[in-house]
């Protein structure tokens, strides 16, 4: 073989080796952009990334009201911006200006149809206004376009919780915690399920997993014990107070609801007690008044100690 000869077979073959890089490497980004429309996830035009740095230090910080001001601002001159429409709807969800958000929802949805970002933060406006059944179209259509989107499933799953179909929200509670087992949301949503069918063993082994993963969250206490004064476990109830309570001795909550157990179990000195802790720690008058209207506190309603509390 001449060396002319051999060098042309080097150069063919760098060539081949080049070509098959180049469609490796469109096929990935065509794999990608593919996946993104499948997931309903893509949008027509982008939010350049200093936008989005700056953005970002606004959620950072909690800075809503400038977060809107400067969405508002990039609009004005990018009034069809599907992306900056979707961060509106999602500030305007987090300011608790629910009307305002739908309709920046749909109007990022005349330009992207079926982007599930948007149908997401539209399906959180009409949950937050009540407007359940509105609010379950639109996660029911972000499921199909992403069976695990996990916000559509725990948001349809509350928006079931609403028609009294326990089961069907529980299991969309199960697989979002499948796809997502550091889900807390719909791990507590699935608690509540639980208790509306009064699968008081299931909520307790959920209660058990989540505070394996969170020894320091005193809420997860404080509904265990909820939970077993629903069984009538009031002992089991004060003890799951009392873990509450040594991370947190200033625990509203879970000194009323001793106190509750401790009523139950016409332990009336204990129950006085944690009463006194509860109003102490609490706003006062909102405890007092609660405590004045409590079926738990039924037997004691005259007590002068009692009064004395509540007065």
């Amino acid at each position: 073989m001449t060396m002319t000869v051999y060098i042309k077979k080097v150069i063919v073959m760098l060539g081949a080796v080049m070509l098959i890089s180049m469609v490796i490497l469109t096929g990935c980004n065509s794999v990608k952009e593919s996946k993104d429309d499948i997931n309903g996830m893509s949008f027509k035009k982008k939010i350049t990334s200093t936008k989005k740095q700056k953005l970002d230090e606004y959620y950072k910080n909690n800075f809503y009201d400038q977060a809107l001001e400067f969405v508002n601002s990039s609009l004005s001159s990018e009034s069809d911006n599907d992306e900056l429409l979707n961060e509106k709807a999602k500030i305007l969800n987090l300011l608790f200006r629910c009307d305002e958000a739908i309709q920046a929802c749909d109007e990022g949805l005349k330009i992207s149809p079926e982007n599930v970002l948007l149908l997401c933060n539209k399906g959180n406006a009409l949950r937050d206004s009540d407007n359940f059944a509105d609010a379950f179209d639109c996660y029911s259509k972000v499921l199909r376009f992403n069976p695990k989107n996990e916000e559509a499933l725990v948001g349809g799953g509350e928006c079931l919780i609403t028609q009294g179909k326990y089961q069907q929200a529980a299991d969309s509670f199960i697989l979002a915690i499948k796809n997502n087992p550091d889900n807390m949301g719909a791990s507590i949503d699935l608690i509540k399920c639980y208790r509306l069918q009064s699968n008081y063993p299931e909520a307790l082994k959920l209660y058990d997993t989540l505070i394996a993963k969170d020894k320091d969250n005193i809420s997860l206490y404080y509904g265990k014990g909820e939970i077993l004064m629903s069984m009538n476990k009031y002992e089991d109830s004060i003890k799951e107070c009392d873990k509450a309570l040594l991370i947190s001795n200033d625990y509203v909550d879970a000194h009323y609801l001793k106190s509750c157990a401790y009523a139950s179990l016409e332990k009336i000195n204990d129950c006085l007690r944690s009463l006194t802790q509860a109003v102490k720690y609490g706003d006062g008058s909102g405890i007092k008044e609660q405590a004045k209207s409590d079926g738990y506190f039924e037997r004691i309603r005259n007590n002068p100690e009692f009064l004395k509390i509540v007065k």
